[in-house]
């Protein structure tokens, strides 16, 4: 599992391996972003899943204005039905003009804004080819502080220390 040590992310050498796996047939520039997209992407799901589902997690110091400026410039994000994002959602050219402006608002305050970042489709699912696309980092940040708020997250989430786990009660 991701930890951090020293204010950056340590990558364990099995996820490291896996992405070097995965990139081999990758080239200069596109390996790179693609490695670093991979392993953020790991680091992400470990984050979760050790992240109890009843508590709120920060991903950035700069949660609350990302989620404030999200439903303030995009709201109809808010309904989208159990945190599905599809492409077309977010790459549409009605929704490529709402996305630059809220993307480039952030340009200045959040590290890596546009690095090409992967975001799962259905976030009830882990990161596989079919479950994820390309989003730059502030528009997945964005993405993921609302499914977190609103429980989306929350079939990959940690149970709560704690938390009685029932059998289901006998059938008669």
């Amino acid at each position: 599992m991701a930890g951090r040590k020293g204010g950056r992310v340590v990558v364990p050498k099995e996820v490291e391996e896996k992405a070097d796996k995965i990139c081999h047939n990758l080239e200069g520039l596109e390996a790179s972003w693609a490695k670093r997209a991979l392993l953020f992407a790991e680091s992400h799901m470990a984050f979760l899943a050790s992240a109890p589902r009843n508590a709120r997690v920060a991903l950035t110091a700069m949660d609350d204005d990302l989620y404030t400026e999200l439903l303030t410039q995009i709201p109809e994000a808010a309904t989208w039905a159990k945190g599905v994002v599809t492409e077309e959602l977010l790459k549409n050219p009605a929704a490529k003009q709402k996305w630059h402006a809220f993307c480039t608002h952030f340009e200045n305050l959040v590290e890596d804004y546009n690095m090409a970042t992967l975001l799962r489709v259905d976030p009830a699912l882990d990161y596989t080819p079919e479950n994820t696309f390309v989003t730059p980092r502030v528009q997945f940040l964005a993405l993921e502080i609302l499914r977190n708020r609103a429980g989306h997250n929350d079939a990959v989430r940690a149970q709560p220390k704690g938390a009685l786990s029932l059998p289901p009660p006998p059938h008669h």
